[in-house]
């Protein structure tokens, strides 16, 4: 059985809680995005900050303390990883916090998850066999943000697909388009990576894993050869079938 010491992302970047959210934004673009533990004035650790936390600021002048809602979820390094993955199913974007001795070691969080799934999905696991979502909204890049959450509203969509000329950009959720909308950014495509890969029904889950974790993606847009893109695979779809792998292992043919 895997121990979340086995998959952990160790020497976390660590923020004060006195530091503003500027400076943390900062600190996680340094750190390619991996989630922040911030410490107390004692230095005992009062929470965790992720991309998603920041872009859900009102304001960079916050503290990271101020922004910091609930404690964390911290775990020994021994803990089965199934069992964290029980006690993290429900809690979008929750990112597990190690801890050996009650100092903080390591982080698990989506990409760590997804590392996992590279190991134990079967290699004949294809896109096509989850529940995808299918309830996005296209929209050119050079789009406004404030518009496309509109948008998004209007059409009840879970997901933005952002395109340029036709070919998909990046795949936004709604708490990045609405930190967009309220910093002033004036087309949603800057906000994206401007490449994105694709997924087809066909494509190995354990490929796609592969892909989230090389460009660092939440989602890949799904491509029909006769449809075009149809839906969208996201990391959570992942972590929910490793979860499943975990609880339930494929039994091995014996020669």
């Amino acid at each position: 059985m895997l121990a979340l010491r086995e998959v952990m992302s160790v020497d976390p970047p660590v923020v004060r809680a006195t530091d503003s959210v500027g400076h943390a934004a900062a600190v996680l673009a340094r750190g390619a995005g991996r989630p922040l533990l911030v410490l107390d004035d004692r230095g005992a650790l009062a929470g965790v900050l992720t991309e998603a936390d920041l872009m859900r600021a009102e304001s960079g002048d916050l503290t990271c303390g101020e922004l910091v809602v609930v404690p964390p979820q911290a775990l020994p390094g021994d803990t089965p990883l199934l069992d964290a993955l029980h006690r993290r199913r429900g809690c979008r974007d929750e990112v597990i916090v190690v801890v050996e001795e009650q100092r903080p070691v390591g982080t698990v969080g989506d990409l760590d998850i997804a590392r996992v799934a590279t190991r134990l999905l079967p290699p004949h696991e294809r896109v096509g066999l989850l529940p995808l979502r299918t309830r996005f909204v296209a929209v050119e890049a050079s789009m406004a943000p404030a518009t496309a959450l509109d948008r998004l509203e209007h059409e009840r969509g879970d997901l933005l697909l952002v395109e340029r000329w036709g070919v998909a950009v990046g795949v936004l959720e709604r708490e990045a388009i609405t930190w967009a909308a309220r910093n002033g950014v004036e087309e949603i495509g800057r906000i994206c990576r401007q490449t994105c890969l694709y997924a087809t029904p066909h494509t190995a889950l354990r490929r796609v894993a592969h892909d989230m974790i090389r460009s660092r993606s939440l989602a890949l847009p799904v491509r029909n050869a006769g449809t075009g893109i149809c839906a969208v695979v996201t990391l959570d779809d992942i972590a929910a079938r490793t979860s499943a792998l975990l609880e339930d292992p494929p039994v091995r043919a014996v020669a």
